[in-house]
């Protein structure tokens, strides 16, 4: 068996010719993580299979006809992009005079308009104050965590967009040194945030590998139903905590999977 791979390096202008590149080798079969991966490959063929690891809104965006039922070439794992709605209850829990949230999202990927929804409509719900910051590149985080500073935001939220886990250490980083605490659906607290909640990136992948297996042995996408996540981990850093000057909520560690001291 030949295992090729191929790298976007975060630049998602890059995706359609990698796109073309791969299907042009008339591959079995094509895994790929991100929503945007999957937009690049669904537009490069319709014929062979793609299997996505950590795509969400399948079906809002148009790749699948419905969860158990895919209904084409493409299927896969998902993770679900009302995370953000999830983590806005735990910092609330967690965090009980915070007033001001923000949420950053990466303009050129296509599914930050999810996350944004799913914030604006928590926003109204939950009566906090939503701070919006909208990025395009790393050139942009000055700026972002100027407008944080200016409009003194209590918690920054980052949603499962793929751009933020290329820049983990600079994104934990400046929230460091901001005093800010810094809360993901990516795995980012064993990194200096304060708080991670999501799936276990992990479990995705073995998950979406058994479906490779079983198209490798003949069956088709449109026979596997797209699978949903099952377990979620919270992790909290005490030492991240400790660090900016924040007391968490007592019931916010019990329920904690993982608390690093």
């Amino acid at each position: 068996m030949l295992i090729e791979t191929r790298w976007a390096d975060n630049k998602a202008e890059r995706l359609a010719s990698l796109a073309s590149e791969v299907v042009a080798t008339n591959p079995a079969v094509i895994v790929t993580a991100t929503s945007a991966g999957v937009g690049a490959f669904k537009k490069a063929t319709s014929s062979i299979p793609i299997v996505f690891t950590t795509a969400f809104n399948p079906v809002e965006q148009g790749f699948v006809k419905s969860l158990p039922r895919p209904g084409g070439n493409i299927t896969g794992v998902v993770v679900y992009s009302d995370l953000s709605k999830k983590l806005i209850e735990i910092a609330r829990e967690a965090l009980p005079n915070a007033q001001r949230f923000a949420m950053m999202v990466h303009v050129t990927d296509v599914a930050h308009k999810f996350a944004l929804d799913s914030f604006e409509a928590t926003a109204k719900s939950f009566r906090f104050e939503p701070i919006l910051l909208r990025v395009a590149s790393a050139a942009d985080f000055d700026r972002a965590f100027g407008e944080l500073a200016r409009r003194r935001a209590d918690v920054l939220l980052l949603p499962n967009l793929t751009f933020f886990a290329s820049q983990r250490e600079e994104l934990t980083a400046r929230a460091l040194k901001a005093r800010l605490p810094l809360l993901s659906t990516y795995p980012f607290a064993e990194g200096g945030a304060l708080l991670s909640y999501g799936t276990p990136f992990e479990e995705n992948h073995r998950r979406a590998a058994a479906m490779v297996d079983k198209i490798l042995r003949g069956a088709k996408p449109d026979e596997l139903p797209v699978e949903q996540p099952t377990r979620f981990q919270l992790v909290v850093n005490l030492k991240t905590a400790k660090a900016i000057g924040v007391t968490l909520s007592s019931t916010i560690l019990l329920r904690a999977e993982k608390v690093i001291e």
